[in-house]
């Protein structure tokens, strides 16, 4: 058949002239004949024969039709396709960096002389496989999950990562993820204050809601909520639509979002001597209205403005809605979307960890408060203040971990969860990890893709306050067999450790412990004891190449 195909192409090529291959149907047999033959002399003249079709091609005035020509040459089903690089040389040198592309894409394919089992990927697809295989057990396990999603004024504020963000709320809402977004306003209500010559005014973490302050959060909030409504709505192009093969999108009108009075408040009153005027102190969310719209599929979006029971609007603290709403809804995460100040203070108080257990969290935000208060009495001593009472948060009371305690009894969801001196953002992941939450995740909104990062890699690239089982050492059962083996063949192959086989592993697998982090075993090491000494040898101790 080969022969044959031969002839008739030798036969095309002296009856229409040597650059028959131009017209495309010969270049095509021309190639086709090269691949099925595996002749190294037909190789070397189909290199030929595309350095002149590609200088004809790209000399013509339609790059569209150079496209199509591209296409057609890569019809064979034996999977020659580029990545189209050449478009990034400068003309002079565009055809020469195009057919040197096509020629490696077809000896990688070939193979010196016969196909290849896989044929040649490039690079950046590599790397999507590889992102996308580690992220499928995540991938599982938060289907059908609740986030509580919480989005600051500063961030909304910041049009460039707020469409980030919302892009890959978008995926993770795809992926099977119940979202509910809590977003912000502080930044928008002080700007609207600053045009009207008013003054911004706090108490602690809480803005003193006078009449004027009230109207600028009810514009700021509702300008926030359809910008985010708008953001969400965006459906793929008829192209891209097209090219998955679909007549019309899924969903005709984007991802649905609900928005409504969810979030019951009731007046903060006067503190301290302080009124607060309209602002307001969450009591509860309406979490069976919110369910009934997740389990529709829709986004739940939530503001700073709460309702009361009189029918007023109140202003609430955005991280006090997005805690009685993580709390009362069971969330299985929270993820805060912080600006650069904020992450540098967190990352401050952390002290270079990017997981922390609870209980150290705790720590961690004790000794911060504690120096806080330190430096006010200080400074009041300076002051010839002497020893007062000593700083209030709002309600009255110091500040200790044992006021959050009061948090956890509260039925309605709302108490003491802030402390002075100490970052709002670990105050509240705090308050939700002892009231059920697992993890609560900070991440920095001005990392492209961050949102993504965190909730589908192993290690994510924010700081995490978990409740549960993230990090744990423990002693190996059967099935972490093939894991110690993989952990221990480096070592075995530079002569470090003697290599042992899945049967001595079997019978010795009760006195190896491994490391454990988000269900990943990442380390192991052997313990091997000798009764008549009273004593323990130290073995097989290895960490993944990843955490070293």
């Amino acid at each position: 058949m080969a022969s044959a195909m031969h002839r008739e192409l030798a036969q095309a090529t002296r009856k229409n002239g040597r650059n028959s291959y131009l017209e495309g149907v010969g270049y095509r047999q021309f190639r086709k004949l090269a691949v099925q033959t595996k002749s190294p002399q037909l190789l070397r003249s189909w290199k030929q024969n595309s350095t002149r079709y590609t200088a004809h091609r790209c000399g013509s005035t339609t790059m569209q039709a150079h496209r199509a020509a591209v296409k057609r040459t890569h019809t064979t089903g034996q999977g020659l396709g580029h990545s189209l690089r050449w478009k990034q040389h400068p003309p002079s040198t565009r055809c020469q960096a195009y057919q040197s592309e096509l020629s490696d894409d077809f000896e990688a394919s070939v193979g010196g002389g016969g196909l290849s089992e896989m044929p040649a990927i490039h690079k950046s697809h590599m790397r999507f496989v590889e992102f996308f295989r580690r992220a499928s057990p995540n991938v599982e396990t938060h289907r059908g999950a609740t986030f509580v999603l919480v989005i600051p004024g500063r961030v909304m504020g910041n049009d460039k990562a707020l469409r980030s963000i919302i892009k890959d709320v978008a995926l993770i809402h795809q992926l099977g993820v119940h979202l509910v977004i809590v977003i912000g306003s502080i930044q928008q209500i002080d700007e609207k204050l600053a045009e009207k010559g008013e003054e911004s005014l706090f108490k602690g973490e809480y803005r003193v809601t006078t009449p004027a302050a009230m109207a600028a959060a009810q514009e700021a909030a509702g300008s926030n909520t359809v910008k985010v409504t708008a953001m969400l709505s965006k459906r793929p192009s008829v192209m891209q639509l097209r090219r998955q093969g679909m007549r019309k999108a899924p969903n005709s009108f984007g991802i649905h979002v609900a928005s409504g009075n969810y979030v019951a408040a009731k007046r903060h009153g006067v503190v301290d001597g302080i009124d607060f005027g309209e602002t307001g102190e969450v009591r509860y969310v309406d979490t069976q209205s919110i369910r009934r719209q997740l389990n529709l599929n829709n986004v739940v979006v939530l503001s700073n403005l709460g309702y009361s029971s009189a029918g007023e609007v109140l202003n609430c603290h955005t991280y006090e809605v997005a805690t009685v709403a993580a709390i009362q809804l069971k969330a299985d995460k929270v993820v805060c979307m912080l600006d650069n100040v904020s992450m540098s203070r967190i990352k401050d108080m952390c002290e270079g960890q990017f997981a922390l257990p609870l209980i150290t969290a705790e720590r961690l935000l004790n000794q911060m408060s504690s120096r806080y208060f330190a430096a006010l009495q200080t400074q009041a001593e300076a002051n010839g203040q002497g020893n007062g009472d000593g700083p209030k948060v709002l309600n009255g009371s110091t500040p200790t971990m044992d006021s959050l305690g009061s948090f956890q009894e509260d039925n309605n969801g709302s108490g003491d969860w802030q402390q002075d001196g100490c970052p709002v953002e670990m105050s509240m992941a705090l308050a939700v990890c002892r009231r059920g939450v697992q993890r609560v995740h900070l991440v920095s909104a001005l990392t492209d893709g961050a949102l993504l990062l965190e909730m589908y890699t192993r290690d994510g690239i924010g700081t995490m306050v978990f409740s549960d089982a993230y990090e744990v050492t423990r002693p190996a059962k059967a099935r972490d067999i093939m894991e110690v083996q993989r952990l221990l063949a480096p070592l075995v192959e530079n002569g470090t450790c003697r290599a042992r086989d899945h049967e001595e592993l079997l019978c010795t697998i009760n006195n190896f412990m491994v490391m454990e982090r988000n269900g990943a075993v990442i380390g192991c090491g052997l313990l091997t004891p000798f009764l008549e000494d009273n004593t323990a040898e130290v073995g097989a101790f290895a960490i993944s190449g990843a955490y070293r």
